[in-house]
């Protein structure tokens, strides 16, 4: 029986942490007996306005960046990667909570002359969990990455009352 304990409060948001238990026999020339990779992620919690995620950080040529924050249901957000400059370029993705990529064209050009990928999530596409947004250098030039996200503070639920919609907009 091998017990893995974590102490979580050591964990600082954002961010992704991994551990890896290998347990060896008698024979190391066998090689090891078991290896236990665990993965733990710790999502920037939600809060009220803008927050800047990442800033200025040194991606390495061909490296990803790959940055955790939760959101609420029905609660529009819209998150941005930004490059240092015009001359740096690079990729970002956004993906689900359930891993999927974003529905509405999950890659986009980080860089150039707009400098970041902007992703809009509105009420009716936010769903609550962990998103992951990742950062990606192209293969022969380094990135200086940020990521901003913003929450709205305002939630819209749709629901349906027979033929009519009805919408309701929840101060939070």
């Amino acid at each position: 029986v091998v017990e893995v304990r974590y102490d979580f409060s050591s964990l600082e948001p954002p961010g992704v942490y991994v551990g890896t238990v290998t347990g060896w026999g008698a024979d190391s020339l066998a090689g090891p007996a078991f290896r236990l990779v665990s993965t733990v992620i710790a999502p920037e919690p939600v809060t009220t306005g803008a927050r800047e995620l990442r800033s200025g950080v040194r991606i390495e040529a061909g490296a990803a960046l790959r940055t955790f924050f939760r959101a609420d249901s029905a609660r529009p957000f819209q998150v941005r990667v930004s490059s240092g400059g015009a001359t740096e370029k690079g990729l970002a993705f956004l993906h689900e909570p359930d891993g999927m990529p974003y529905r509405d064209e999950s890659a986009r050009p980080v860089g150039g002359p707009d400098g970041g990928a902007a992703y809009q999530v509105d009420g009716r596409d936010a769903v609550m969990g962990a998103y992951e947004v990742v950062a990606l250098a192209p293969a022969a030039q380094a990135l200086s990455a940020g990521v901003r996200v913003a929450h709205s503070p305002f939630k819209l639920r749709l629901t349906r009352n027979g033929d009519d919609a009805v919408g309701t907009l929840t101060n939070v």
